[in-house]
């Protein structure tokens, strides 16, 4: 995913996971998770290239 990309879904998850009415502990595991899950995501991917 682009920089750009990346930037807008990071501000843009806690915005909408608080309007949702979810707890902001929840939100910053939530967010965790998606960094987490984005650097396995280019790590496997990088590692199938070459």
């Amino acid at each position: 995913m682009a920089p750009f990309h990346s930037f807008f879904l990071l501000s843009l998850l806690p915005l909408g996971l608080s309007i949702m009415g979810v707890d902001a502990a929840w939100v910053k595991t939530i967010k965790g998770l998606v960094v987490i899950a984005a650097v396995a995501y280019d790590l496997l991917s990088k590692k199938k290239k070459g």
